[in-house]
């Protein structure tokens, strides 16, 4: 397993405030402390901590549920008061769990899981963003268009609906699960993603372009 991260500005954030890998189960998680902006290093680590902890108390669906609902005013505690109420922090989050030959993958957000038998994608999730909307609807996106990654949901607020992303796969000995940041599917494709030899490999693809302010990847095999 390989985890990989690079940010441009003076290291506010590290690999282990936005991953974790706990025996089989791999998480992603950024957060955003105006409701945008990523690479919010305690605001992460606060969303990866409730997550794994309400993971073991009850599994992947009962701690994304959990945490949609006791992230933001937990989050809110990080920031300073706003009288205006401009700040309002939030965050996303991808988690997948293995179970023997099954692996269950969630999400809210714009992190990308990919599953990779024999180097081909073989399974995808859908992420909470515009282009991946228009492309489920059907909407063709001219090659090079600039569409924006933009969310289209995310644990943000309290009172919101909960809107999870669910995928359900079988797997086999030899399979990788791959799993990026929301800024990396800006620059590459998930084709190109695919052919990343590992997590490193695939962040310096996606910032060689000098387009994005960071990059995040997992790179996770399958052993059974």
């Amino acid at each position: 397993m390989t985890r990989a991260f690079r940010w441009k500005l003076a290291a506010p954030c590290e690999a282990a405030d936005l991953m974790r890998v706990e025996g089989t189960l791999v998480v992603m998680a950024s957060g955003h402390e105006d409701g945008w902006s990523s690479c919010w290093a305690k605001g992460s680590r606060l969303l990866l901590d409730l997550f794994v902890e309400a993971w073991r108390r009850g599994g992947l669906d009962a701690a994304i549920a959990e945490v949609h609902a006791t992230f933001p005013p937990r989050a809110r505690e990080l920031v300073p008061p706003d009288p205006d109420g401009w700040i309002d922090p939030g965050g996303t989050i991808l988690a997948a769990e293995l179970t023997a030959e099954h692996l269950a993958i969630r999400w809210i957000g714009g992190e990308l899981a990919l599953l990779l038998r024999d180097g081909a994608i073989v399974a995808r999730s859908t992420p909470h963003t515009l282009r991946e909307a228009m492309r489920a609807a059907g909407t063709e996106i001219p090659e090079g268009a600039q569409v924006p990654n933009v969310l289209t949901q995310a644990i943000f607020g309290e009172g919101r609906p909960l809107v999870v992303g669910a995928l359900d796969v079988e797997v086999r000995a030899g399979d990788r699960l791959i799993v990026v940041s929301r800024e990396v599917q800006r620059v590459l494709t998930a084709e190109q993603i695919a052919r990343g030899a590992d997590a490193e490999a695939i962040v310096e693809a996606a910032f060689a372009t000098g387009t994005i302010p960071a990059a995040a990847a997992i790179d996770y095999p399958i052993v059974r």
